[in-house]
C-alpha cells in the first residue's frame, strides 16, 4: 500500500479514498471506505481503457 497521490481524487461515486493498494497497465486500485465505514478495494479503468468493448 502507499499513499494517495496529489492527483488521485480524494473520493469516488460516494466512497472515501484512504490509500493506493496498486497501479498497473489497466488502472489504479484503492482502498476505500463506503459511507457507513466498510472498507472496500475499488478499481478505476484508466480512460484508455474505457471505450474499449473488448472489458
Amino acid at each position: 500500500m502507499e499513499p494517495l497521490r496529489g492527483a488521485d481524487p480524494a473520493g469516488i461515486a460516494g466512497y472515501r479514498l484512504v490509500r493506493r493498494l496498486g497501479a498497473g497497465g489497466m488502472g489504479v486500485v484503492y482502498l476505500a471506505r463506503t459511507g457507513s465505514g466498510s472498507l472496500a478495494a475499488l478499481k478505476v479503468i484508466r480512460a484508455a481503457h474505457a471505450d474499449d468493448a473488448r472489458w
